[in-house]
């Protein structure tokens, strides 16, 4: 069976030649065998060619809502439901946006929120995530069904997610000690954050936030209902 990723990209693939193939069925009097023959023909190059093409397809748009653009070396412009998601892919929710993203090969579900950007990435990193969330800025809430690991980075910041349901945010508002600040919020699961300023490392429990900034200060809260409270809290934080 051909994996689901594999055949949305050849799908679209045939799209642009069904038409011609159907043309030359009825000008030239094709036989349906020799029409089979070459679509099997096409089929063949279509699986090799993304098998080996850096820039291959590897997740899948769901779900959304609004208006979701994307500027990528594949593709660009607006993305609708079922569209593959290619490497290198940088994601923009605008206002009331919503789109989920699903990662087949590691079933890891990806919902962007709206004014989020976001770049998708597939390496073969030394800590061993093959799949890499890249958030710019705004709200990313993931929910993972196996034990593979997932990176997830931000400005300063870096997070490795195994088996995980949890929100990450980073914001430009500069509260503490002028610093933007992203924010990770573990439901279940483990994570492990990385603040790339100070080279501080955090293992959060079920239910608890961390909140890392860029001036290199990491700190541990509960998990807040209203995230707008914890905006509050790096107003009147001490140092």
């Amino acid at each position: 069976m051909i994996p689901l990723i594999l055949f949305w990209k050849i799908r679209d693939f045939f799209h642009s030649i069904k038409d011609y193939i159907i043309l030359i069925s009825y000008t030239k009097k094709t036989s349906s065998t020799m029409i089979n023959n070459i679509l099997l023909k096409i089929s063949t190059i279509g699986i090799l060619s993304c098998a080996f093409s850096r820039s291959e397809g590897i997740a899948i748009c769901l779900d959304i809502t609004g208006r979701v653009t994307r500027e990528g070396s594949v593709r660009n412009g607006l993305i609708r439901k079922g569209d593959i998601i290619y490497h290198g892919d940088k994601l923009i929710a605008g206002k009331n946006a919503f789109s989920s993203i699903f990662f087949s090969n590691q079933k890891i579900t990806a919902n962007v929120y709206d004014h989020t950007s976001v770049k998708i990435l597939y390496n073969n990193s030394i800590n061993g995530s093959k799949y890499e969330i890249a958030i710019f800025g705004g709200k990313v809430i993931t929910k993972m069904s196996s034990d593979k690991p997932l990176l997830i980075s931000a400005p300063s910041s870096e997070a490795i997610a195994q088996g995980a349901h949890l929100m990450v945010e980073h914001r430009d508002d500069l509260f503490f000690e002028e610093a933007s600040h992203s924010i990770f919020s573990l439901i279940s699961g483990k994570l492990e954050i990385k603040n790339e300023i100070s080279m501080q490392s955090i293992y959060p429990k079920k239910g608890q936030t961390i909140i890392s900034t860029r001036s290199g200060k990491i700190f541990q809260l509960d998990t807040f209902k209203n995230s707008g409270l914890i905006s509050n809290y790096l107003k009147n934080i001490r140092r």
